[in-house]
């Protein structure tokens, strides 16, 4: 997490250059980054993003929380925030998605699945994974971190989701039909159940 100084602490090991991650994570007022470790054992980081830290929004009330899935070779950085200038490195957060939703009142949460990003993979290649361990992985986020956040609590939760992101929020969506208000997804491809 990010400590009052702005700086990430503990997590400046983990925020350098992961799996093709060459640029520097930018320093966003309303974010917080922290991990866990998935059922495979590896480190997956996290994102956090709540109204109530961003300076424009104030402590309003949430009006719900939206769980944002990256896609394949991707990650949240390269996923949800823009470069200044094409070409550049992805490190400008005003005007993207998760902007926007702050700004309207969602709490955002997203993760680098394993293998990509910032988060620990298996062996040294990009997708080394089954399709059903970024499920697992995506639920036991929700359920064991998301969850049990106590200002998130009996909110509404929204899927989010592009290309492989896509077609992870409808297997979590098929699997916890209860738990989801709403989904998006973008380019998901054919989920077989």
């Amino acid at each position: 997490m990010a400590a009052a100084d702005g700086s990430y602490g503990d997590m400046k090991e983990t925020l350098k250059t992961v799996v093709g991650v060459s640029s520097p994570l930018p320093l966003v007022p309303c974010m917080k980054v922290d991990s866990f470790v998935n059922a495979q054992g590896l480190k997956v980081v996290t994102y956090a993003f709540d109204p109530s830290a961003d300076a424009e929004f104030g402590a309003a009330k949430l009006k719900g929380v939206v769980i944002l899935l990256h896609g394949y070779g991707a990650h949240t950085q390269y996923q949800w925030f823009h470069a200044k200038t094409p070409g550049e490195c992805r490190t400008s957060y005003e005007d993207t998605t998760i902007d926007n939703l702050v700004k309207q009142g969602y709490a955002c949460r997203t993760l680098d699945h394993q293998g990509g990003g910032r988060s620990e993979g298996i062996g040294s290649m990009r997708g080394n994974y089954l399709f059903e361990n970024l499920v697992e992985e995506a639920e036991q986020y929700v359920s064991e971190v998301v969850m049990n956040e106590p200002h998130l609590k009996n909110l509404p939760v929204f899927l989010f989701g592009i290309s492989m992101g896509g077609a992870t929020a409808i297997r979590l969506s098929e699997n916890n039909p209860d738990r989801y208000t709403g989904m998006a997804t973008f380019v998901s491809g054919n989920v077989v159940g």
